[in-house]
């Protein structure tokens, strides 16, 4: 009897241990899938604020472009005028 219980009290250790890692390994990979996600979410908004970043300059560069050209037709109208 008292080496069934010891048995059953070693088993259960073990089985305790067994959870205890299991508990914990699942517990770093949770962490480590959560700081990947963060990374790429991360890496995806940085790549937005880029692209959009461009697109403001190219939008910005087009209305500048735009802008001077009117001057440019404006002042060659005037000049033809004169």
């Amino acid at each position: 009897m008292v080496v069934l219980v010891v048995v059953m009290m070693m088993v259960l250790m073990e089985i305790m241990v067994v959870m205890v890692v299991v508990i914990v390994v699942v517990m770093m990979v949770i962490v480590v899938v959560m700081v990947v996600l963060v990374v790429l979410v991360e890496m995806v908004l940085v790549m937005v604020v880029v692209v959009m970043m461009v697109i403001i300059m190219v939008v910005v560069m087009m209305v500048v472009a735009m802008i001077v050209v009117m001057v440019i037709l404006v002042v060659v109208v005037m000049a033809v005028n004169r």
